[in-house]
């Protein structure tokens, strides 16, 4: 059954878990886990506010992994809440990050193998 339309900052399920929806196209959505108890941490975590934690029907120890992959919008249940543009705007700023450590590491590690 398709999904009704879902926007960027949308909180979905799919499977058994909590997303935010970070970019939307016509027929997928990406998302980042909303980790409950994210433990160990991971650099790419952005925590909310206990405000927004309140919004997003979150615990205020609970964070948003922003390492994002795409699935289809069928495929996504709305939960019915959404992020605050502030929310948002944070995870695209950790995913960027993220995107740029990674690069960073891959072309350090290849620069090392080749010097061996």
């Amino acid at each position: 059954m398709p999904s009704p339309t879902i926007t960027t900052g949308d909180v979905v399920w799919w499977k058994n878990g909590r997303y935010l929806v970070v970019s939307v196209t016509q027929n997928s959505a990406a998302l980042c886990p909303i980790v409950l108890c994210p433990v160990p941490g991971h650099r790419a975590d952005v925590k909310p506010s206990w405000f927004d934690a309140v919004y997003l029907r979150i615990d205020c120890e609970a964070a948003i992994r922003c390492v994002p992959f795409g699935v289809t919008c069928r495929s996504v249940e709305p939960a019915g809440y959404r992020a605050s543009g502030e929310v948002v705007s944070r995870v695209r700023l950790a995913i960027g990050r993220e995107v740029s450590a990674r690069q960073f590491e891959e072309t350090q590690c290849l620069s090392l193998l080749r010097a061996s």
